[in-house]
């Protein structure tokens, strides 16, 4: 799944970037496409709308065109073994990359709110 990393995309002022994801692949075989946000408050008070697509050729098609130093600017979320918890990787714009199991560029206290 991809997150948009709002440190490439310049200044948001005083306005918290949050993860917000208008298409993510799923297990090499699902696409969900959508304006759907990706955090639990979002599925609870929300009217946005995804699609979840079963479709490995999509996925496929998707993965490749989410390839490449083009897109340096997105995080990458993943599981970790335990199945719940979720890891935030991004590049470091060294060749390497960094990971976190808090979403990157929260606050402590919104990180506090939103569990």
């Amino acid at each position: 799944m991809l997150s948009t990393n709002s440190l490439g995309f310049g200044d948001f002022g005083r306005s918290t970037p949050r993860l917000h994801a208008n298409a993510a692949l799923i297990d090499q075989r699902r696409v969900l496409e959508g304006s759907v946000n990706l955090d639990g408050r979002s599925s609870v008070g929300n009217t946005e709308m995804g699609a979840v697509i079963d479709s490995p050729a999509l996925a496929a098609e998707m993965k490749q065109l989410l390839s490449g130093d083009r897109l340096g600017n997105l995080y990458r979320l993943s599981l970790l073994a335990d199945g719940s918890t979720v890891q935030w990787s991004w590049p470091d714009g060294q060749g390497s990359s960094l990971t976190t199991t808090d979403e990157p560029e929260s606050h402590p206290a919104l990180r506090c709110a939103s569990s």
